[in-house]
């Protein structure tokens, strides 16, 4: 089975999805649905605006999600973890993304 990097947001969607989930898929499930605060459809808009950034994967995007950097001080840091540098241009797309939540 391959496997991709997902947001807490989309992992909280598969895990409500299934029917029947193991005592680990059901903690994981109360800890998402406590601290999730993106809905689908901003989530959805999030990730079009930075798979337009040809420099971030699935998985810095991901990461990006997650943590909702709104500033370049928060962005940085998690983007040097991935090795990725972005321009002024592509961190003004990153932080306007996130800045409506």
């Amino acid at each position: 089975m391959k496997s991709k990097p997902i947001s807490q947001a989309e992992a909280q969607e598969i895990l409500s999805k299934k029917k029947v989930r193991t005592p680990f898929e059901e903690n994981e499930l109360l800890f998402l649905e406590r601290f999730k605060k993106i809905d689908k459809k901003t989530l959805e808009k999030i990730k079009k605006n930075l798979s337009q950034i040809k420099k971030l994967n699935e998985e810095s995007i991901a990461k990006l999600i997650d943590t909702r950097p709104t500033s370049v001080e928060e962005i940085t840091p998690i983007l040097n973890s991935f090795g990725i540098l972005l321009d002024e241009k592509d961190l003004n797309i990153v932080i306007n993304s996130f800045s409506d939540l």
